[in-house]
């Protein structure tokens, strides 16, 4: 599988997610719902980010069976209104949730 560089921007109203091959080229873009894990909840804030890059993964032709954490690694993650400390502890988890199983 190609290596995919991604971001996802969470915001109050709502969320853009985006992939981009090694090359630069962007292979697959997004759009979610509110990601503001004070407004939805961290598990609505998770499954949200899960699934637009379910979604962007498919877009993008990437296979759907490789485990999402190989990708956690490389995708930059932006929330609106959280604290550097609150961002670290909700990537902690966002690995966690994004494990196969």
């Amino acid at each position: 599988m190609k290596r995919l560089h991604g971001g996802v921007e969470g915001g109050g109203t709502s969320s853009n997610v985006v992939l981009i091959a090694e090359d630069g080229t962007v292979v697959a873009k997004g759009d979610g719902p509110c990601t503001n894990h004070w407004l939805v909840g961290v598990d609505r804030c998770l499954s949200a980010i899960n699934e637009m890059v379910e979604e962007a993964k498919k877009q993008a032709g990437s296979d759907p069976g490789v485990p999402l954490k190989s990708l956690v690694g490389v995708v930059a993650l932006t929330l609106s209104n959280i604290s550097a400390s609150a961002l670290e502890n909700l990537q902690s988890q966002l690995e966690l949730y994004m494990k196969p199983s």
